[in-house]
């Protein structure tokens, strides 16, 4: 985990829970959907902000693999089917 995040969890004393979908769906495709259920209700009322930090055009995948695979980036890369990327 980057030191930073680490360092911001720490500070504001939250926790980051994390899992493995694919491993959850095969074992208990149940909980998986009642996980992704609540997970989306959670985003419908807001209360889930997704650290954003850029949106691509679907033309630029292989950019977006590159940042990703680098292990550089801090938010989300959002792939754009839009023309222009946003």
């Amino acid at each position: 985990m980057n030191e930073l995040v680490k360092y911001t969890l720490q500070r504001t004393n939250k926790a980051m829970l994390v899992f493995s979908i694919g491993s959850l769906g095969q074992q208990d495709p149940q909980r998986l959907r009642a996980i992704a259920l609540r997970a989306l209700q959670y985003l419908e009322r807001g209360q889930v902000r997704i650290a954003l930090t850029d949106v691509l055009p679907l033309s630029l995948a292989g950019e977006a693999h590159r940042r990703i695979e680098s292990r550089r980036n801090l938010g989300k890369l959002l792939l754009s089917v839009r023309e222009g990327g946003s």
